[in-house]
């Protein structure tokens, strides 16, 4: 018998998902007014666990630091309950659910992860070396058996995830999870737009690095968000074309922020309840549990749902 995994429950969700959108905005803005600066002003351009190690040289910058991985860590929680329970439920079907594994539980993976980085931060009061992490992660997987074969594919995976970004400047489908409030929402759109857009070059660049970084077995090519910035900005085009995309990504950060204050959160409500009918109903026959949750899916939303079977 397996295990269940609860889900949060009343206005905790909403918290969750809200405070972290929140540290999640700080963290792209910290990182897009660095890179910024670095491509008008000579520097080095910084992503976004370089943003850590400038926090910590600010007054009570541990304190904030501290706060800020708190915030990512309730990010990967919501991140978590997206992947396991869809609490929008924008997806049906055995294959978005695995799609939401990957993508919402890859965003969790990634938010813990830099939640960790910024506690390591303000402990030892310097900032780590983000391409020397992302040189160290590439030479162990080349070092695992097919090494060179999961090195691609990890890279082809972000650049994948890259090109999903611009597609999402473009079509803009996070508009639906916004509240209906005109003025809000068209500025919110227009940086949403540009803020995937620039992800999305940063993620095509960093995965193409380690596509090369494979296809040569040299962990050396392998780099981070701010290696790819980097590289940028000593490209031909480099000053320009670093200032455009770190506003980019100061605008995902802005973005960030108008969803932690106008996203639509699923009301933890309508998933509480119908989690609390299924371990109720859990001994009861199929046929019986799924005529229940339709009723109940129809009581929350208006809408009928149709469970497959």
């Amino acid at each position: 018998m397996t295990a269940s995994v609860a889900a949060p429950t009343g206005q905790k969700l909403e918290w969750l998902a809200r405070i972290g959108y929140a540290s999640r905005a700080l963290v792209y803005i910290l990182a897009g007014l660095l890179s910024l600066s670095a491509a008008l002003e000579g520097g080095r351009s910084a992503g976004p666990k370089g943003a850590f190690g400038k926090v910590i040289q600010v007054p009570f910058g541990d304190i904030l630091l501290y706060c800020i991985a708190l915030g990512l860590i309730c990010f990967a929680v919501w991140r978590t309950t997206q992947a396991i329970y869809d609490p929008d439920r924008f997806n049906r079907g055995p294959s978005s659910a695995l799609r939401r594994l990957i993508v919402y539980g890859g965003s969790a993976f990634i938010h813990f992860g830099l939640a960790v980085a910024a506690i390591n931060v303000a402990f030892v009061k310097r900032s780590a070396d983000e391409d020397r992490e992302a040189r160290d992660w590439t030479a162990w997987l080349l070092s695992q058996p097919f090494g060179r074969a999961l090195t691609m594919i990890v890279g082809l995976g972000i650049a994948i995830a890259g090109l999903a970004f611009v597609f999402q400047a473009f079509k803009a489908e996070f508009r639906k999870n916004l509240m209906e409030y005109k003025n809000e929402k068209k500025w919110i759109l227009t940086l949403g737009r540009i803020g995937f857009a620039a992800r999305g070059v940063v993620f095509i660049l960093v995965g193409c690095f380690l596509i090369i970084a494979g296809w040569f077995h040299d962990p050396r090519q392998a780099t981070g968000v701010a290696g790819a910035l980097k590289a940028m900005q000593n490209s031909d085009f480099g000053a320009p074309l670093l200032a455009v995309t770190a506003a980019g990504l100061f605008c995902f950060g802005l973005f960030e922020l108008g969803q932690a204050v106008w996203r639509r959160i699923a009301p933890a409500s309508n998933l509480s309840a119908v989690m609390q009918m299924a371990r109720a109903h859990r001994q009861r026959g199929a046929r019986e549990l799924r005529r229940d949750l339709s009723g109940a899916l129809l009581l929350l939303d208006g809408t009928r749902f149709h469970l497959p079977g």
